[in-house]
């Protein structure tokens, strides 16, 4: 028998296409992190907005059920917020839990100066606890219970 020396493949040739592989699972790899971390910022953010909304709704809720002249006691003694400070155009209340700082900024609503006595605006911030995960804003308008 005789044996073919040309059969098979060099030492080079194996060598390159371990090199082209490497490069190519390299490539996937630092893709596939990146769509991870993407996707870890994406949940931060639907669950600092998921916090931030389930504030406002139950702001929301005693305001349909409390006058305008009542909001800083729903703040303080119903939603457990400490007043941080007051400015003369904004009040901003804060409430820490274990998963964020939630900072509520209420202020008068002057675009419609025929409601000023029930309508105030609001910015609520969930502030992530953690430093490095994404945080979430909410703003809307208020529209308190009518003073009897």
């Amino acid at each position: 028998m005789k044996l073919n020396k040309n059969a098979g493949f060099t030492l080079i040739e194996v060598v390159a296409s371990i090199v082209i592989i490497t490069l190519l699972l390299t490539g996937f790899m630092s893709l596939l992190l990146a769509s991870a971390r993407t996707t870890q910022t994406s949940q931060n953010v639907i669950d600092y907005t998921l916090i931030a909304q389930t504030e406002y709704e139950l702001l929301y809720k005693f305001a349909q059920e409390r006058p305008k002249t009542q909001q800083n006691e729903v703040l303080i003694d119903e939603m457990g917020y400490m007043k941080e400070e007051e400015g003369s155009e904004s009040t901003i209340f804060v409430k820490e839990t274990t998963e964020a700082e939630i900072r509520l900024t209420v202020s008068p609503y002057t675009e419609n100066l025929a409601l000023d006595d029930r309508l105030s605006k609001v910015v609520i911030e969930a502030i992530p606890v953690q430093v490095g995960s994404g945080g979430s804003q909410i703003e809307s308008v208020i529209e308190w219970r009518k003073t009897p």
